[in-house]
């Protein structure tokens, strides 16, 4: 039995190669994305799981971290991508925050700056602003709720928001 070392993709046929200590390939193959415009069935490379909230009057406190939106994976390699977009609805507001974590309510655990957790100071009662934590790969063991999170820091009015959490199955 051959021990896998390496895997490269061949930029020209796009096919997976395998190698093993010595250098020699063990195996060659293709992963091909579908190419007749279906979706991938769940389990399957691609497959795409999305929550979407459309905007709403929060009625949420100030400075406190709320769920705006969850998605639930199976176990597996995920890609996930959120979007948290504050509307300019009057509400004085001073900073808005954003986060994917595994931990509901007005949990912040595990949220890290630069990782997943972004922040737009500043955020304005007169203009829209919106966060977005590209490309977060997380790797669940066991079916698992995501949560995209969010925190707005207001003084007067009622925050509206809109936000989108989406998860791509990886190779």
């Amino acid at each position: 039995m051959n021990i896998v070392d390496k895997i490269l993709v061949d930029p020209i046929t796009r096919g997976l190669k395998f190698f093993t200590k010595g250098g020699v390939p063990a195996y060659i193959t293709q992963v091909r994305g579908r190419t007749d415009g279906s979706a991938p069935a769940a389990g399957e490379v691609g497959e795409v799981i999305s929550s979407v909230q459309g905007v709403i009057a929060s009625g949420v406190a100030t400075a406190v971290y709320f769920d705006a939106v969850s998605v639930t994976l199976t176990p597996g390699n995920w890609m996930l991508n959120y979007v948290l977009y504050n509307l300019a609805s009057g509400a004085t507001i001073t900073n808005l925050g954003g986060g994917i974590s595994t931990n509901s309510g007005t949990s912040s655990v595990g949220l890290a700056v630069g990782d997943n957790l972004a922040w737009q100071h500043g955020a304005s009662s007169t203009f829209d602003s919106s966060i977005s934590i590209p490309g977060y790969v997380v790797r669940p063991t066991s079916t698992t709720t995501y949560y995209g999170k969010a925190v707005i820091y207001f003084s007067a009015g009622s925050p509206s928001y809109a936000a989108r959490l989406t998860a791509v199955r990886l190779p």
